[in-house]
């Protein structure tokens, strides 16, 4: 396993230098190749042409331990050189192992200065490790992984791989593996904006480690051809997790680890700018209805891959369509292309319906069809009296909702958690058909996927307790969809902070009433037939609270409240209408344990 980056050019003074009170300059050619080596030492990169197996295989060896070799890696005189750890010069200073770039900027080091290294060397599995006085352990690479593990080599929690920019540039890239607590995610840097594979639970965690271990045959859950030939895993610059094995003095990829659990079309970006996915192939957009006028063409008749590009200007300005526009790049793009992946996909008589996409510049729109009443929140935050809901259309609404969310959840063939529930994001047609917009945050996961790793995201006071943990299921839309029920409701928005502080918090008030017995205190006083309803506008605020309880394992999926909405079931009784305080577990449940929003640490080892 050779990981490293680019040095200067072959001819250059490439130094590892081990220094102590004293200092011997050795020459690479004019020594052995141990698997060890001790202070002092040190090695100067001066590539011998003399024809041999070295020579011919481009390297100046260093330490060499079984089939591990440590040291210089130049294509030739004139080219560039890799050495087997890491880029530009190395050498320790007391102990430390440090990484400098050729003016003599300090890169990278091991933080070992003071722990006494005596020696440095290279085990038989490919670990380089520093070792003091007792031959203990000071620092080792296999703690440190970039892009490649090594059979006998560990995934440590709160450690990743992560994969190169390209094949020719070694530079950390965009995707990332991790172990996180118990489970493996892969996502998309920075922050983990897009979390394309996991979690996915490991079956073998070493008790008390926390980290999964690579071994011939297997890595946890995904089994590998065994072989007794020499084997890795790398995390590629494609996002695919690939084991290889060396056939016929080459080397041969063997296995496909995520591509099983992600389908060929689930790796992002894989079909670059416009580019479809379908089937495992990449196209471009096509005009529905009329294919023969097209507007975009692949930028590569050869590789497919690198996109589409326009051949027919878009016009950002068509009629009777509503519009939604996305100024700024990263994160903004990610959210267009989340939404436009979503929407793509799924087709729903409570879901808003995407016309369509364009781009100019920075300047992103989505298109959706035209929606007459607009957003909820002017019908149930109004100024004007003359807006306000009658009862029987905020049941519709309520249940349109309801509708959309259960086939987001469990009605498709994957199921999609909306993560950003909210009035503002729910469109009224001219008959009040309520649609569910705003996909920009959605997560896509697998029907027998039970939970998502994701950073924090959505709206405040929409957002379900334990978000801190970073594990979240489809009950967070459940908790968002109690808030807007209770919402529509009252007439008024969770948090007013034009009120009095005793009145600003609409879950503090529908505690207190709840208390009282006094539940239809709250109503909208500015409908006039929500009083004549009392039954149904009560039944529809236990609704509300069983949705809106803290721990999620009491709320109930979607499928269940659609069926007390149509009155096929009641809603479950002890209800807890203390929405602020943790609350035991209705059952035994099988979390994922708890887990810091912290992402792993950037440093994977230098490059």
């Amino acid at each position: 396993m050779v990981i490293g980056n680019n040095t200067g050019s072959a001819t250059a003074f490439l130094i590892i230098l081990l220094v102590s009170s004293s200092s011997c300059l050795i020459n690479a050619q004019d020594i052995a190749y141990p698997s060890v080596a001790y202070l002092p030492n040190s090695w100067i990169n001066v590539p011998v042409f003399d024809f041999g197996f070295w020579d011919s295989a481009g390297v100046t060896p260093i330490l060499i331990s079984g089939t591990f070799v440590c040291g210089f890696h130049c294509e030739s005189s004139e080219g560039e050189c890799l050495f087997a750890v890491s880029i530009f010069q190395i050498y320790t200073l007391n102990g430390d192992l440090i990484l400098q770039d050729l003016d003599g900027t300090p890169v990278w080091n091991t933080n070992t200065a003071g722990k006494f290294v005596s020696g440095l060397k290279l085990s038989e599995e490919g670990n380089l490790v520093l070792f003091d006085g007792n031959n203990e352990t000071v620092w080792q690479s296999f703690d440190h992984p970039t892009d490649t593990l090594v059979p006998g080599q560990a995934l440590v929690c709160g450690q990743k791989l992560t994969a190169n920019v390209s094949p020719s540039n070694s530079s950390a890239g965009l995707y990332s593996l991790a172990l996180i607590n118990d489970s493996l995610i892969a996502f998309l840097e920075p922050n983990a904006q897009r979390v394309y594979f996991g979690p996915l639970r490991v079956k073998h965690m070493i008790q008390g480690n926390n980290k999964v271990q690579y071994v011939n045959g297997s890595f946890d859950r995904f089994l590998l051809p065994t072989t007794s030939a020499a084997q890795f895993i790398q995390l590629e610059s494609d996002g695919h997790l690939r084991a290889y094995q060396l056939r016929e003095s080459k080397w041969k990829p063997v296995s496909d680890l995520l591509i099983n659990y992600t389908g060929a079309c689930g790796f992002p970006l894989l079909c670059g700018e416009y580019g479809v996915c379908s089937a495992g192939s990449c196209t471009c957009p096509k005009a529905e209805g009329n294919e023969s006028v097209l507007y975009f063409s692949q930028a590569s008749e050869e590789r497919s891959n690198l996109g589409c590009h326009e051949n027919i200007p878009l016009s950002c300005e068509p009629p009777d369509l509503h519009m939604k526009r996305l100024d700024g790049p990263g994160h903004f793009r990610e959210s267009l292309l989340a939404e436009v992946e979503t929407l793509g996909s799924v087709h729903h008589i409570n879901l808003v319906t995407l016309i369509g996409f364009c781009a100019e510049k920075s300047h992103w729109l989505l298109v959706y069809e035209y929606m007459h009443n607009g957003s909820l929140d002017k019908w149930i935050f109004p100024r004007d009296r003359e807006l306000r809901l009658s009862w029987n259309l905020r049941r519709k609404i309520i249940l349109d909702i309801a509708r959309g969310l259960a086939y987001l959840h469990e009605g498709w063939t994957q199921k999609i958690l909306h993560l950003d529930i909210k009035p503002q994001n729910i469109l009224l047609d001219e008959n009040f058909n309520a649609q569910l917009a705003d996909f920009g945050l959605s997560k896509v996961l697998a029907r027998d996927q039970d939970k998502a790793f994701t950073t924090m995201r959505g709206t405040p006071g929409y957002m379900a307790p334990g978000w801190s943990s970073a594990v979240i299921t489809e009950k967070v839309d459940v908790y968002s969809f109690g808030i807007v029920v209770l919402e529509i409701l009252c007439g008024r928005r969770n948090v007013e902070r034009t009120q009095p502080e005793e009145e600003m918090h609409l879950l503090n008030r529908f505690m207190k009433k709840a208390e009282e017995g006094k539940l239809l205190d709250l109503v909208d006083k500015m409908s006039e037939d929500m009083q004549p309803n009392e039954a149904e506008v009560v039944k529809m605020m236990r609704i509300a609270a069983w949705c809106l309880q803290v721990d999620y394992t009491r709320r109930p999926c979607m499928t269940d409240v659609l069926r007390v909405l149509e009155d096929f079931m009641d809603v479950k009784p002890n209800l807890i209408y203390d929405f602020l305080n943790p609350q035991a577990p209705a059952a035994p449940c099988s979390r994922a344990g708890t887990m810091s929003i912290a992402l792993p640490s950037i440093l994977s080892g230098p490059r």
